[in-house]
């Protein structure tokens, strides 16, 4: 973004070509009279400094853009950020050349009060505060709850500006109406699309599954504490159409468990449904596997990346699939540490930033609940987050190795001779610090930074992205490259909030092995849950991180074509 010291001399307009009403300057001198005449805090002086440098660049409102991409609230971190990008163009380029004008002078601000680096621009508006409202109101167009947390933030920061001696009473409140003015106007321009619905076109051998129009030998097993509440509760709606299932809420109950007593019932389940996120699906995946059973995903989660792929994104297509006896053999992926099997993936697994973040997350949830819990995860990731150090294994999959293709950053064309840009592929026994790894089972979105989103369902291999830790953008661009979506990854590259795509490298293979450095607090990833449950000699040792394709492992349910 553009902040207010950031605009050239040369176009610097401190003789306005419109000049504001004598009382409008009366008016601002009181506010600063007033403001400056209170009584002196130290350190709320130095907070209101802080919090002001906070939003230089557009920092705070991208970071927190960044994190609702994160968290699954993607229209509203979207649009806050195409927000905030006009408004500060807008209040930058047109605003302060139009009405301009000398700032405070700061004879009156205490020196602890006021900024390291004093703005030469002109006054009028504050690109601050213009940025912070279009942010905020951006988002509240689409999420009004979430625009109401983060409307005393965005108060905040337009208030700190006066109180660091920056701008004038006038410079705010023109900043603020410049801020929502420009926000409201692009939603009525630019409308963000819903997400795309519909069966996913991605390959896959048909196979025949058993069949059931009432739900006759089908066990339903939901998790409530998944992201259902933004949809109608498809439980209910499945008890409509499938009366005839048996229904088992998960709770504190080990869903292996579950299955196995239903399975010694007189009259077993022949089919096994899950509704839930990608984590609760996971799980069903790795129960199914044990017990042979087919497996009909409902989606109940945030993301719900599975049922997208496999088609059944919605109550009415799974039960159609179900119907139809429709189905086909997916590929999946077993994780192994230290030698021992510990989760399966169905769409990816990672180390590093991906990992701590919701590692973090899940800890802070029962306390905050999963938004905000996800939001201060992501500031923790931006004022703390660690890369994660590996050595490849001496596997045959290893770049350059036969077995394995090395292709260029996600978004980019392939180099030529195997070479992966920069990132460069993770070399047979080099040592390497990265900020993620990404391990996706099948092809992913090109124009997807981290590969959550499956092209394939049976194409037989792992792709392996990198985020190398020589990254300039550091920590900002290792949470950015968290966004999932190819519209949140096209607004955040857009603003120049994505590493540089020779930080990435892309591998595809059909078995990853490294062995992870120890480090405090280690996690690992896998379909959207942070895993902690690692040797208690990982932190001191390090551990073995093995990933092995296991194709066509697994049935599932899909519709015909």
């Amino acid at each position: 973004m553009l902040p207010d010291h950031d605009v050239p001399a040369a176009r610097r307009r401190i003789l306005p070509v419109i000049t504001l009403p004598m009382g409008v300057r009366r008016v601002d001198r009181a506010a600063a009279n007033l403001i400056n005449g209170r009584e002196r805090h130290p350190r709320s002086d130095r907070a209101w400094k802080r919090l002001s440098h906070s939003a230089d660049h557009g920092t705070l409102w991208l970071t927190t853009a960044a994190v609702l991409l994160l968290v699954g609230n993607r229209r509203a971190g979207s649009r806050g950020a195409l927000s905030l990008g006009m408004a500060s163009l807008i209040a930058n380029a047109v605003g302060k050349n139009l009405v301009g004008g000398p700032r405070p002078l700061l004879d009156d601000v205490p020196i602890g009060r006021q900024l390291r680096r004093q703005p030469r621009s002109a006054s009028f508006p504050s690109g601050h505060t213009a940025s912070a409202i279009a942010f905020v109101t951006g988002v509240a167009l689409e999420s009004p709850r979430t625009g109401l947390v983060l409307a005393p933030l965005a108060a905040a920061v337009s208030y700190s500006r006066l109180k660091v001696g920056a701008h004038w009473l006038s410079d705010v409140v023109g900043g603020a109406l410049l801020g929502a003015g420009v926000a409201v106007a692009g939603r009525l321009v630019l409308p963000v699309p819903a997400h795309p619905v519909g069966p996913a076109a991605l390959a896959g051998e048909p196979i025949g599954l058993p069949a059931s129009a009432r739900g006759e030998g089908v066990l339903v097993v939901s998790n409530g504490a998944s992201g259902a509440a933004r949809r109608r509760d498809p439980v209910t709606l499945l008890r409509k159409r499938l009366p005839e299932a048996r229904y088992r809420s998960l709770g504190d109950t080990d869903l292996g468990e579950m299955v196995a007593a239903e399975l010694r019932r007189r009259n077993p389940p022949r089919v096994l449904a899950v509704v839930g996120g990608d984590g609760t699906v996971e799980t069903a995946a790795r129960v199914a596997l044990e017990h042979d059973l087919p497996l009909l995903v409902v989606p109940g989660g945030t993301f719900d990346h599975f049922s997208r792929a496999v088609g059944t994104d919605s109550v009415e297509t799974a039960v159609a699939a179900l119907a139809a006896g429709t189905g086909a053999r997916v590929d999946v992926a077993a994780v192994d540490v230290d030698g021992e099997p510990h989760h399966l993936a169905i769409n990816a697994t990672a180390l590093g930033v991906y990992a701590d973040y919701l590692a973090e997350r899940d800890r802070l949830e029962g306390r905050l609940g999963k938004r905000v819990a996800g939001l201060v995860s992501g500031v923790q990731i931006l004022r703390r987050g660690r890369t994660v150090t590996f050595e490849r294994d001496g596997d045959a999959a290893s770049a350059g190795g036969p077995g394995a293709a090395s292709v260029g950053a996600p978004g980019a064309d392939a180099p030529g001779d195997g070479a992966t840009g920069d990132g460069g592929a993770v070399r047979q026994g080099a040592a390497r610090t990265a900020w993620s790894v990404f391990v996706g089972v099948g092809r992913n979105d090109d124009d997807v930074v981290s590969p959550m989103r499956r092209r394939a369902l049976d194409d037989g291999s792992l792709e392996v992205r990198t985020l190398s830790s020589g990254s300039r953008l550091g920590r900002i661009g290792a949470l950015s490259s968290l966004a999932f979506g190819p519209r949140s990854t096209a607004t955040l590259r857009l603003l120049g909030l994505l590493p540089e795509k020779e930080a990435f490298s892309t591998e595809v293979t059909s078995r990853f092995a490294v062995t992870v450095a120890g480090a405090p607090r280690p996690a690992i990833a896998h379909d959207g849950e942070g895993d902690t449950s690692l040797p208690e000699t990982a932190e001191r040792d390090g551990y073995r991180y093995e990933v092995r394709l296991l194709p066509r492992a697994l049935r599932v349910y899909r519709p015909r074509g």
